[in-house]
């Protein structure tokens, strides 16, 4: 009899969920899943949008900044040729003011020579 008593007929566990409660739990998770799938879709769709939306942006910047790049190139190219000519004027300039400086000492030089002559004439004459 003893070992009768150690024998225990221990019933089987308890369903987790009953049938109701899982076709709810189902459903539930098909409606988190669903709305989760349409978020992903509108989160993509908003990234497609803004892509779109910073491309053109881009292009515009792109083609303005090209714009304002051509224009200073010119504007540099200008300034260089202005430069040079410039330049030019002032070798030129430059060369022609050391003939007239050669000329005046040259004239400084003659005028001392003719001034001693006469100097000196002026002083035996007295």
């Amino acid at each position: 009899m003893a070992e009768r008593q150690s024998l225990v007929i221990v019933p089987p566990p308890p369903a987790r969920f009953t049938l109701t409660e899982w076709e709810l739990n189902n459903r539930r998770r098909y409606r988190l899943a669903d709305d989760q799938q349409q978020l992903a879709e509108r989160l993509l769709a908003e990234s497609d949008r803004v892509r779109e939306v910073t491309e053109e942006v881009t292009k515009l910047n792109k083609t303005e900044v090209d714009k304002k790049l051509r224009e200073r190139i010119t504007d540099i190219e200008f300034l260089k040729e202005e430069n040079e000519r410039q330049k030019t004027e002032c070798c030129l300039e430059e060369e022609a003011l050391n003939t007239y400086k050669e000329r005046l000492l040259d004239a400084i030089g003659s005028l001392k020579e003719n001034a001693l002559k006469l100097c000196n004439k002026c002083i035996i004459l007295r």
